[in-house]
């Protein structure tokens, strides 16, 4: 979840003002409910698709490939087109659909290997990228969605409220996404750079999961804008270490009032170690250009990484600015979040920290928080909730200026 956006739509929408009760009488949004495109992978290898119940394969132009009762699990791969099992080739995309409440299981092939697999409900669409990878997306309703993202998004130790209030989160900002993607491919991937997916959750953590989704149906966050009001990108990270920080201090965007930051959380110290307080971390310069190679170009010609200063601080304290000097001498400045990234979220866990260079390796201590640090503190919200507090509230502390309303 690191990359803002503009508000692209207006809520029309009744404005709930006390804890997260839907209301009785919903209102319809001005835009349609549409299912969410979840790219759950690409993939060169291909993957295995199993399903126990009734089923159809078409084609784009609704020409039925393959049904029957059941599919026995089978491989998709790309060969002179998409090829499900014997069948043969055809050309993309093909649409697995199966009837309502049943769900397919896929495992994706990653070097020789089968993973391990997940059920996914809904249709699945695959297609065939530029490159030649097989592409696999999930259309899936909105809220069976959301069950699946609080599952992994949340910790099992969390109680209703915070479960209730990460399904709103999540459902705004998957709503935030689908309505300015409308004419890609996929409106999210499955992967932790959006929201975590792993399609239906079973057992006792995902049956409560679900429940708090079913609490909270079509609710979602906005806020006022000259325009009326809008719906935001709504950020949440696992704990904020105390105070929250500024969109304005990750990237240069317009910051909606929610996301301002300067919020004070002495709630997420409950997190048990390596999420509210950890270090000390280190990494190899070595290793490090490595990494940054693999996401820039402009670290191509380095051999090696002279050294590494943070040359701005945020107001609170955070690192905001990172200057990178090769052994030429030339000077790379990064935001202190994609550094942090390149460096690895659990190696670099928050920008709120010390980094020292130690001559072959860049040392990271004294960190405090997990994650960016935007809007909702996940284990925040938890400590909150363990205090008495609904979670209506709780979402307004963590995104201020902001309202829970029914989208549909």
């Amino acid at each position: 979840m690191l990359r803002p956006f503009p508000v692209v739509f207006a809520l029309g929408f009744a404005i709930l003002m006390v804890g997260c009760a839907p209301e009785e009488e919903p209102v319809q949004p001005p835009l349609g409910v549409r299912p969410v495109r979840v790219l759950l992978f690409d993939s060169d290898d291909g993957c295995e698709v199993c399903v126990g119940a009734p089923y159809s394969l078409e084609t784009q132009n609704g020409q039925t490939i393959a049904s029957g009762d059941a599919l026995q699990c089978v491989s998709v791969n790309v060969s002179d087109g998409l090829q499900f099992g014997e069948l043969d080739p055809v050309e993309g995309p093909v649409t697995l659909s199966v009837e309502p409440f049943e769900r397919t299981r896929i495992s994706r092939y990653r070097n020789g290997k089968k993973e391990a697999s997940n059920s996914y409900p809904g249709a699945i669409v695959f297609s065939i990228r530029d490159d030649g990878a097989l592409r696999v997306v999930n259309l899936v309703d909105i809220e069976s969605y959301i069950g699946g993202v609080v599952a992994c998004e949340a910790s099992s130790a969390f109680g209703d409220e915070s479960l209730k209030g990460q399904a709103v989160a999540a459902r705004t900002y998957a709503m935030y996404l689908m309505a300015r993607r409308s004419e890609r491919s996929y409106d999210l991937r499955a992967s932790e750079g959006r929201q975590v997916y792993r399609g239906w959750a079973s057992g006792a953590f995902g049956r409560r999961s679900r429940k708090a989704v079913a609490a909270t149906r079509g609710l979602v966050l906005s806020h006022a804008t000259p325009d009326g009001p809008r719906v935001f990108c709504a950020y949440y990270s696992s704990a904020c270490g105390g105070r929250s920080q500024s969109l304005s201090d990750v990237q240069n965007s317009e910051t909606p009032e929610p996301l301002r930051g300067g919020v004070e959380c002495n709630y997420c110290n409950i997190a048990k170690r390596n999420i509210y307080a950890w270090g000390p971390n280190e990494i190899k310069k070595s290793r490090l250009l490595k990494r940054l190679k693999s996401r820039r170009n402009d670290f191509d010609k380095w051999k090696s990484i002279a050294s590494v200063e943070v040359v701005k601080s945020t107001e609170f304290g955070r690192v905001q600015t990172v200057a990178l000097t090769g052994n030429r001498g030339e000077v790379i400045n990064m935001r202190a979040e994609p550094f942090r990234l390149a460096v690895g979220s659990r190696t670099m866990r928050s920008t709120d920290c010390k980094l020292v260079d130690d001559g072959k390796v860049i040392r990271i201590t004294d960190g405090r928080g997990f994650g960016h640090g935007l809007g909702l503190c996940q284990w925040g919200m938890e400590g909150q909730a363990r205090k008495g507090r609904l979670a209506g509230s709780i979402l307004r502390y963590y995104y201020p200026g902001s309202r829970v309303v029914r989208a549909f």
